[in-house]
């Protein structure tokens, strides 16, 4: 059985709504962290198996997180993390990043706060295949919702927070079924669910209807 390795940083809160709705077992899943955090706490309580690497150096994290992930056999790593990594990790490990903007646009560390300030009219996530660039990886699934005049950071910070929702979970649905080099290479049509547009579809019926459920989150007053 192939697992999924799993590199959070943080509270891994888009993460575990994902693990919460796909339905897989917790031993799909091996969970890394390179310090102290809440995503540790939410493993925990999911009992989803954790190591811990804390290790400065990108390379030597990097290597690290390959070798732990290798002797799991894990045959995929996605990662939601704030800092890089490297080809020890991605040559080894067909390796995957969510990023919180509508790659090409906004790549980097704050997509999010990138797109606010340009007073974009469309945000959205990517899940891109990792390489040796800052989110210059070929796109696999992206979703994007249009974006009402005036938004607030924090509207659109949710809006993220619910789009990562969403490509982590087609991802998930995907990889149940299917080995990495079994994924899509990207395109596909585009399917409307309500505020939101996701590239290529979901793969079934009840999916849509909990994106449809995700979205009716979204604050209606988060306007400036």
């Amino acid at each position: 059985m192939s697992r999924i390795g799993v590199v959070l940083s943080a509270g891994g809160s888009a993460f575990a709504r994902s693990f919460d709705l796909s339905g897989l077992p917790a031993d799909r899943f091996l969970i890394l962290t390179d310090r102290p955090c809440g995503a540790e706490e939410m493993a925990r309580e999911r009992d989803i198996q954790t190591i811990r690497i804390e290790e400065p150096d990108r390379a030597g994290l990097s290597q690290s997180c390959a070798d732990r992930m290798s002797e799991a056999d894990c045959h995929v790593a996605l990662l939601h993390f704030s800092r890089l990594v490297d080809e020890n990790l991605f040559e080894r490990i067909p390796t995957l990043n969510v990023h919180p903007g509508l790659l090409p646009a906004f790549p980097g560390l704050d997509g999010v706060g990138d797109a606010f300030a340009a007073n974009s009219l469309f945000q959205g996530a990517t899940l891109h295949w990792v390489d040796g660039g800052v989110d210059t990886g070929p796109a696999i699934s992206q979703c994007v919702s249009a974006v009402p005049k005036n938004a607030t950071l924090e509207w659109r910070q949710k809006l993220a927070y619910l789009h990562k929702v969403i490509v982590t979970l087609q991802f998930m649905d995907w990889f149940a079924d299917a080995a990495p080099q079994g994924l899509p290479s990207g395109g596909g049509d585009w399917i409307a669910e309500g505020a939101v547009w996701i590239n290529p579809g979901m793969v079934s019926p009840h999916r849509q209807q909990q994106v449809n459920a995700l979205m009716q989150e979204l604050p209606r007053r988060g306007r400036a």
